[in-house]
C-alpha cells in the first residue's frame, strides 16, 4: 500500500468509523474538517451537484475538498467525477487553514 492510498484505505474500513468521526467531527482548530454545503456557499435544495462543483466552491473558500460524508455515515473519499446527489445533511471533508 502506498502512502497516498493509506488515508483512503483507513476511511474505507468500517471499523475505523469512530476514528474518522473523532478526527473530522470534533470541534478544534484543525486544518481537516467537515463543512456543510451552505458554508461552501452552495444550496443543495432540489439540485444535483458534481463533486467538481463542490471542489470549485471549496477553492473559492480557500480550502480543498477531499470527499464527503453522507448523512447515513458513509464516507466517500476520492469521489467519482459524475453527479453526486448531495443533501443539506451531508458534510464535505475539507482541508483548510486552521483559524
Amino acid at each position: 500500500m502506498s502512502a497516498a492510498s493509506c488515508p483512503l484505505q483507513v476511511a474505507l474500513d468500517v471499523s475505523n468509523s469512530l476514528v474518522i468521526d473523532q478526527l473530522l467531527l470534533q470541534p478544534r482548530a484543525s486544518p481537516l474538517g467537515m463543512w456543510t454545503l451552505q458554508k461552501l456557499g452552495l444550496d443543495p435544495t432540489g439540485q444535483q451537484l458534481t463533486f467538481q462543483e463542490v471542489c470549485q466552491a471549496a477553492r473559492r473558500c480557500r480550502c480543498t475538498a477531499l470527499g464527503y460524508r453522507r448523512s447515513d455515515g458513509r464516507m466517500v473519499l476520492v469521489p467519482s467525477p459524475g453527479l453526486a446527489k448531495l443533501t443539506a445533511e451531508d458534510r464535505v471533508v475539507v482541508l483548510a487553514r486552521a483559524s
